[in-house]
């Protein structure tokens, strides 16, 4: 038997389904480079490239309906357990002011 502090104290299972994952997006498709623009409006001084999300996020419900789904979120900073979901998650000032600066571009953007 294994020293007491090696014992786990919580057993878990696992339940339900799991989902497969989203199709991969075009990165030449319009909506992409619709983002891709807007980014590099509201934030010059970045460097765009796509990336691999590897947790389960919602776009897998709007499968049917679209094409393209694009995952970005403009906030720059702190992350971890201070900031983006952990307790007493939060967004800073000057990134809520980033994130409706670039949604508000996003939009004049789509025309």
């Amino acid at each position: 038997m294994p020293p007491r502090h090696q014992r786990p104290r919580v057993r878990v299972s696992a339940s339900g389904r799991p989902s497969l994952a989203t199709r991969v997006s075009d990165v030449g498709s319009p909506a992409y480079q619709l983002v891709e623009k807007t980014i590099r409006q509201a934030f010059p001084d970045v460097i765009v490239a796509p990336y691999l999300v590897l947790g389960g996020t919602d776009a897998k419900h709007y499968e049917a309906v679209s094409d393209n789904l694009l995952r970005f979120l403009p906030q720059h900073g702190r992350s971890g357990p201070e900031a983006a979901h952990g307790t007493d998650e939060r967004v800073g000032v000057g990134n809520y002011a980033s994130i409706v600066n670039f949604y508000a571009l996003l939009m004049q953007n789509s025309n």
